[in-house]
């Protein structure tokens, strides 16, 4: 009997993952806060303003003096839904996904090993593991910049390990997070994460 080739390995386990990434994530809406985030981006719209009037909906703050940091992220779901409907909220959580999926396997090759079985395995882990970041709101938002802060670092790492120009990767990190701060409250996870790197950076 011939043995499967590494590389018809990999293939098979790629368009897998795209199965079940696709079949796991094809679902309805499962968390209303996506209405209640549009709702928002309407009535700002509206109004032209940056601070909602959260006397009008129900279970919400009666204080109107804060700029709700999930702004921005509100008006892209808003806009596309606007545009495209349910369609455009869905397309928009495969793209994080892909996003998320393509910076991991573009590491992986980095380091040369994009192409082991055992990178598949763990590309397929990935969406899986991060499904609860996904759900159509902008908490979704989050899992990408983090992911993105993530890669970031290792190549920063990987540069100053050759020789190379770290600091554009160490840059790009303010670039991110003054996005993220705008889009969703998720920005703190920031602060573990530079505190464990400075921890580990620290021991090495």
């Amino acid at each position: 009997m011939t043995a499967l080739r590494p590389a018809r390995v990999q293939v098979f386990l790629v368009c897998w993952l795209f199965l079940v990434a696709a079949v796991r994530f094809a679902e309805p809406v499962q968390d209303s806060d996506l209405f209640w985030h549009m709702a928002y981006a309407r009535q700002m719209l509206q109004h032209q303003t940056l601070i909602p009037d959260h006397g009008a909906f129900s279970w919400t703050p009666t204080s109107n003096r804060m700029i709700y940091c999930a702004w921005l992220a509100e008006f892209v779901l808003y806009g596309l839904w606007q545009a495209f409907g349910l369609a455009g909220i869905f397309a928009l959580r495969y793209a994080v996904l892909l996003a998320v999926l393509a910076l991991a396997w573009r590491y992986a090759r980095r380091m040369g090993v994009a192409e082991s079985p055992v990178s598949a395995l763990l590309l397929l882990l990935l969406p899986l593991a991060s499904y609860v970041g996904t759900l159509t709101k902008p908490e979704l938002f989050s899992l990408l910049f983090f992911n993105v802060v993530v890669y970031a670092y290792f190549r920063a790492r990987e540069e100053d390990r050759v020789g190379g120009r770290a600091g554009p990767w160490l840059f790009l990190v303010p670039a991110v997070v003054a996005l993220w701060a705008n889009m969703h409250g998720g920005f703190v996870l920031l602060a573990p994460l530079l505190f464990a790197i400075a921890a580990g950076e620290t021991l090495n």
